[in-house]
């Protein structure tokens, strides 16, 4: 970057990234002829709690997170960029996304339960030893 003393320069962060909820933001030239330092962090999603799960998480863009449900079983919840306003000032926002809306839609037969993941590996298991 270049710029005279006290001049502005926008940044812009990359996509998942922001400066306070807000996707650009400047730097300023100062008389020693440094920027003022300007950092990108990772937008977050907000803390998510599940009806019946054990836990409550948390994370960034692009971080997956396990659900535990009251149930013993579980599923992956994902942080992504879901919106980024074009008004001034220009923000991201981040929501978690995942399958299912409640742990008590699911069951040990589903497809996230440990049943068919037990029968799955036995198979394997079974068909690599010749059986």
């Amino acid at each position: 970057m270049t710029g005279s003393t006290d001049q502005a320069v926008m940044v812009v962060c990359d996509e998942g990234y922001s400066i306070g909820g807000s996707i650009t933001g400047p730097a300023y030239c100062r008389s020693n002829g440094a920027f003022t330092i300007v950092e990108c962090e990772l937008v977050a999603c907000e803390d998510l709690t599940v009806v019946g799960a054990t836990n409550t998480i948390s994370g960034f863009v692009n971080q997956s997170k396990a659900v535990i449900c009251n149930n013993g079983i579980s599923f992956n919840a994902t942080c992504e960029l879901t919106a980024v306003s074009t008004s001034s000032p220009i923000t991201a926002q981040a929501n978690w996304t995942y399958s299912d809306s409640a742990c008590d839609n699911l069951s040990a037969g589903s497809a996230f339960g440990p049943s068919k993941l037990a029968l799955a590996l036995i198979f394997a298991a079974a068909a690599a030893c010749g059986l």
